[in-house]
């Protein structure tokens, strides 16, 4: 495995990451089910209108993932400011209230899902920084480097309901 095998494999699993970000977005346009917990209310602004602020956040997941997609370096560096940028915003509310992210799907906590987008933010800052120096190559490493990066998250996920269980 090189280094264009490994940056391969975090543009991977970031894309997977804010492809299940888009999916949830569209299912919450679908069913217009916003739920209490959601950052979407959180924010002055867009707490007047929800449904817009869904709709404008699926939209920036699908440009993301079209950026990453075409110019990894720069989808790479784009992701981990907006990860960095939300894990901000969610390090500002209530640390054990549930985060609202991805729904009810993970269950985390404004404190769990901020030290989530940090870890995420450093893999995708570093593969941004891997794929500028030795670019992208996909092979079957890349998939398993994609594995390790969102396999944690759901893992989390789990402990966190086996907890409140």
């Amino acid at each position: 495995m090189n280094g264009a095998n490994v940056a391969a494999g975090v543009v991977l699993g970031t894309g997977a990451v804010f492809v299940a970000s888009f999916i949830h977005h569209l299912s919450t346009l679908v069913h217009d089910v916003i739920a209490p917990e959601s950052p979407f209310r959180a924010v002055p602004l867009i707490r007047r209108w929800p449904v817009a602020g869904v709709a404008a956040s699926a939209g920036l997941d699908a440009a993301l993932v079209t950026v990453l997609a075409i110019v990894p370096v720069a989808g790479l560096a784009v992701a981990s400011a907006l990860l960095v940028a939300f894990a901000l915003f969610l390090l500002a509310r209530p640390p054990d209230a549930p985060c609202g992210c991805f729904g009810s799907r993970l269950e985390s906590t404004n404190r769990g899902a901020a030290v989530r987008n940090c870890l995420l933010a450093i893999a995708t800052a570093g593969g941004a920084a891997r794929a500028g120096i030795s670019g992208v190559s996909f092979s079957a490493a890349s998939v398993g480097v994609a594995l390790v990066i969102i396999g944690p998250i759901f893992a989390l996920g789990a402990l966190q309901r086996m907890r409140t269980a």
